[in-house]
């Protein structure tokens, strides 16, 4: 008889971002160590659904119905795991899971994590906080989120300024709240497998040095940020041998308001958004630095990604926790949305090459010795020990 204790995980969805990722790593190493059983629970679908699927039994919560019975031939065709469930018909089946505790991903999660803590009273709910408080205002409420957060026996957050958030804006007992870093190992497992293609997509010549941003194109992560600071940049430093580079989905109404305002800067040929890619660590691989323009960010693991990569970053003071990481050794931390500054010290990298290497290999090593992947995992493993 099976004795391994049962876990249902809740991501709000599996897109190719931050959190699912921190949360496909995680499920990954519970199964190459068998340590329990686990269901995951998707609020929609996205890229990552099928790596989902190669783990788990996976459920889709209140799909779509006119796509639900396609999708179900689909599936059924190509193998696919996943089970689609309306609201009603999951919560039934509840009582048979034999669920041991169930582990929220992202504040995103909240609204159903309350509906199941309805039928699973007497087992923990661990919620892990990838967001901070103009996220969670947005997304769910800064209400909202405050009441709820009693049915959480213990809380992870990905970074200390996560964690004062919660406890200063949320009065929060910090004894619950559990500092775990994002990780990745998307960076040990890559190898490239379109080098020149993007080298020749890019235009990029022997000298081109290429500063790098990465995320899904929004306010909050400052894609307009970026076209600002190039903007100082090149009118700062005409000379210069520079290509801005931006990986990451885009909308059709972003993208146009984006090229609009190339056009109108001149800067077509000297920034490009490339759109999401499913082989990233081609472009981050061809980055001389990388810069978080983001306006808010709790602990960007493509940031992490980078500096694996031996990349120096920059980012804003304020910003949310990557200048916890990045600190003085590690690339610049420059005062919030100072593009005067933060285009300073681009040239400044883009003229020392000394600094840059040292920089990066810094980044790199405090990566490695402190915010590694298996450190990561092993303390949230240990979190979930502790309270099945």
């Amino acid at each position: 008889m099976n004795t391994k204790p049962k876990i249902l995980f809740i991501s709000h969805d599996a897109s190719r971002t931050g959190a699912p990722l921190v949360l496909l790593s995680l499920l990954k190493r519970i199964i190459q160590d068998s340590i329990f059983e686990f269901d995951v629970l998707l609020i929609k679908g996205g890229d990552l659904e099928q790596e989902f699927n190669k783990l788990a039994s996976v459920f889709i919560w209140n799909p779509q119905k006119k796509n639900s019975l396609l999708k179900r031939i689909f599936n059924k065709l190509i193998g696919d795991r996943s089970k689609y469930y309306h609201i009603n018909k999951y919560q039934k089946s509840l009582h048979r899971k034999n669920y041991s505790l169930v582990y929220a991903n992202t504040v995103i999660s909240i609204n159903i994590a309350t509906i199941l803590k309805k039928h699973l009273q007497n087992i923990p709910f661990i919620l892990h906080v990838h967001e901070l408080e103009y996220t969670i205002d947005s997304m769910i409420g800064h209400a909202f989120f405050a009441s709820k957060l009693h049915i959480f026996n213990q809380i992870i957050a990905v970074s200390d300024v996560v964690k004062q958030n919660i406890v200063v804006n949320y009065n929060v007992d910090p004894k619950i709240i559990h500092i775990v870093p994002p990780f990745s190992n998307q960076y040990q497992m890559h190898q490239i497998t379109n080098g020149r293609g993007i080298i020749n997509e890019l235009g990029l010549l022997p000298n081109t040095f290429v500063v790098g941003a990465a995320g899904f194109g929004q306010w909050r992560k400052g894609t307009d940020i970026f076209i600002h600071l190039a903007n100082k940049f090149f009118n700062t430093y005409p000379n210069s041998t520079c290509l801005f580079t931006w990986v990451g989905y885009v909308s059709e109404h972003d993208k146009k308001q984006i090229e609009y305002d190339l056009q109108k800067l001149l800067l077509t040929n000297k920034v490009r958004f490339v759109g999401e890619k499913s082989n990233p660590f081609d472009y981050y691989t061809l980055f001389d630095i990388f810069i978080s323009v983001s306006r808010e960010d709790p602990f960007p693991l493509v940031c992490m990604e980078n500096a694996a990569l031996a990349k120096p970053i920059i980012c804003f003071e304020g910003s949310g926790g990557m200048p916890e990481f990045v600190h003085d050794d590690a690339g610049f931390v420059v005062p919030y949305l100072d593009v005067d500054t933060m285009a300073d010290k681009i040239h400044e990298l883009y003229q020392n090459e000394t600094l840059r290497q040292n920089l990066g290999e810094n980044a790199k090593k405090k990566m490695l010795n402190n915010y590694s992947m298996e450190k990561s995992i092993e303390s949230i493993i240990e979190i979930i020990k502790r309270n099945i």
